[in-house]
């Protein structure tokens, strides 16, 4: 028997009148049953004898395999029975099968004729990767396979409501929605890559090319302008190919997103705590921005990541000095030491930074170490719908401050990865729990991640007396009228809210056993149905806990690089910016000597 086969008794094949067994034993009414399960005829069938049961009980998977095995039952009983409309037929599914044993086949003889082997060699190798013996074996395993999709697209379409606020992870009044499944917690992010090639784990003497350094330069600037939207921007100048084609947006970032921890955890810690707004403490919870972390911490605290005001005259700075690599006499300086040239003592001093940051109109500070504090520069506020400065409370310290904004006024978040700088955007919060309806503008949080698109009957509007508006969603986000773009951008949420409990396939279970199709027998003082029970909580409380503990992991790994980072940026460490000043002038400027304060070789 191969090794993907159940040799339990409830055979993989599923033909006739639940007439099943692959140890004839196993399918019986004689001998006490522990399973039965209703047959198409009406007849009640015992299957899982006692002697079985015992069997397999105690090995490492025993309990698996009785639940795989009644799982594929009970999938193949709704198809059998018709039991579910709306749904492919049975003879529908065989007929999808037997075109896709076709298509194996086919594939068959095409790797053959590639390697050089024949065809029963590749046949036979594809069917061992299959986990079965021969042909009618694979047609019934894709049978099944299809019924098995068909099922879970059906019951997530039922069920579309309760499992996409248990995704989302709170409620359109801010608290939690029970689960038994760790939430998502969704943000819809978009950003700007401009690439660096210095070492990122170089928190003093990276350094960036002169072409890197005017590229940052020009994008701030054009932020700063305002003549053109974050998302042209991006377009025209993200490093990102895939975003940029998409304006910027990098789609649907939730906890399971595998994003560099700066990108991902920086947009919580900027979220959830660094903003200084009043937040949501289910919510923080759930993003690991919690009291007990934090006194867990390797010494450190999530608070103390810190929020860095990076003063826009920094990006002026390395653009304009971009080139200066030897000073007005033509001489090289500090034996071409290109940490410091102008450009990179700026970008280190101010720029070179794993916490988040924002850009604001603080003058450059030189006594200061981080180039922080200091006075402000005169900046003229941004017009409504462009992007620029803006005053925005809880991130400006005070009423002369401004910052960097996209055109809607959303803060422009930097950060450094190895990648670069990321210029970041939310383009929905997960604070932004507000209640919605067709009687209000307010897109909830439910309405944002809607399925659907414009032209269906059930997506978000807003009716204000005879006019119906389309709410803006993530599905309607890039604003086109292309049908196959909004379909995609609808099937990327539903596709989130299938898959983020990872023990999605055990709603499935449960629900058919409530159905009464399956009986579990209580004999001998055992009941399977409860010790299948007990593996389903036990796995979904561990996933929970791994959950957890995966996001822990990602916090304590940052917060000792933002350490690390907070540790290495001394006085010592770090090439005065007064050296940047007084780069040109190095063949007169006794500092620039060998052992005076300017003076750095490798």
């Amino acid at each position: 028997m191969k090794k993907g086969k159940l040799a339990i008794g409830l055979v993989t094949s599923f033909i006739g009148a639940l007439a099943m067994g692959a140890c004839s034993s196993s399918v019986t009414s004689n001998d006490e049953a522990i399973v039965s399960i209703k047959g198409y005829n009406g007849e009640t069938i015992d299957v899982i004898t006692n002697d079985v049961y015992e069997q397999y009980r105690y090995t490492d998977d025993g309990i698996t395999r009785f639940y795989n095995s009644i799982m594929e039952v009970l999938i193949r009983y709704q198809f059998q029975e018709n039991t579910i409309p709306g749904i492919k037929t049975y003879s529908e599914i065989v007929t999808d099968a037997e075109n896709n044993v076709r298509s194996a086949k086919s594939d068959a003889r095409d790797t053959a004729e590639t390697n050089s082997t024949s065809y029963d060699e590749e046949w036979e190798a594809y069917l061992e990767t299959q986990g079965v013996e021969n042909e009618e074996e694979l047609k019934e395993l894709f049978i099944y396979n299809l019924e098995k999709e068909e099922i879970e697209d059906w019951y997530a379409n039922e069920n579309e409501d309760a499992l996409k606020a248990e995704y989302i992870g709170v409620s359109d009044t801010g608290e939690a929605v029970e689960s038994d499944s760790s939430a998502g917690l969704p943000y819809h992010i978009r950003h700007v890559l401009v690439s660096t090639s210095g070492d990122a784990t170089d928190f003093t003497r990276s350094t960036i090319t002169a072409d890197e350094a005017k590229k940052l330069a020009t994008v701030v600037k054009e932020f700063v302008d305002g003549k053109i939207s974050f998302g042209q921007v991006a377009y025209t100048s993200s490093d990102d190919d895939g975003s940029a084609s998409n304006y910027g947006d990098v789609g649907i970032m939730d906890l399971t997103t595998e994003f560099v921890n700066e990108f991902k955890l920086g947009i919580y810690a900027y979220d959830g705590i660094l903003s200084r707004q009043n937040r949501n403490a289910t919510i923080n919870n759930g993003l690991g921005l919690n009291d007990e972390f934090n006194d867990s911490t390797v010494g450190d605290t999530i608070d103390s990541i810190g929020l860095t005001y990076v003063p826009y005259a920094a990006f002026e700075a390395i653009g304009e000095y971009a080139e200066d690599e030897k000073d007005d006499a033509g001489l090289v300086v500090n034996d071409g030491y290109q940490a410091s040239y102008p450009r990179n003592i700026y970008w280190n001093k101010y720029i070179n930074l794993h916490n988040p940051f924002v850009i604001s109109n603080n003058a450059l500070n030189e006594s200061d170490i981080n180039g922080q504090g200091g006075s402000y520069i005169t900046v003229t506020d941004a017009s409504e719908g462009h992007s620029g400065w803006r005053y925005v409370e809880g991130v400006c310290e005070d009423q002369n401050q401004r910052v960097l904004t996209d055109e809607q006024g959303r803060v422009i978040i930097g950060v450094r990865s190895e990648h670069g700088i990321h210029f970041m955007i939310m383009q929905k919060s997960i604070y932004e729990f507000t209640a919605g309806g067709e009687n209000s503008q307010n897109v909830s949080l439910s309405e944002y991640y809607t399925t659907a698109v414009p032209s269906d009957a059930d997506y978000p509007v807003y009716v204000s007396g005879e006019t119906s508006t389309p709410k803006n969603t993530y599905v309607n986000y890039l604003h086109t009228d292309d049908q196959s773009i909004l379909k995609d951008r609808a099937t990327a949420v539903k596709n989130k809210i299938e898959t983020f409990d990872s023990t999605y396939e055990y709603r499935l279970y449960e629900y058919f056993v409530e159905q009464n199709v399956i009986t579990f027998n209580d004999t001998n003082g055992v009941n399977l149905g409860e010790e299948i029970q007990k593996m389903i909580d036990a796995k979904r409380e561990y996933n929970k806990w791994s959950a957890q503990d995966t996001l822990n992991d990602s916090w304590v790994a940052y917060l000792e690089m933002i350490q690390r980072q907070n540790e290495t940026r001394t006085e010592q460490r770090l090439i005065p910016e007064t050296c940047a000043i007084g780069f040109k002038n190095a063949s007169t400027d006794s500092r620039f000597d060998v052992g005076g304060e300017c003076y750095y070789v490798e």
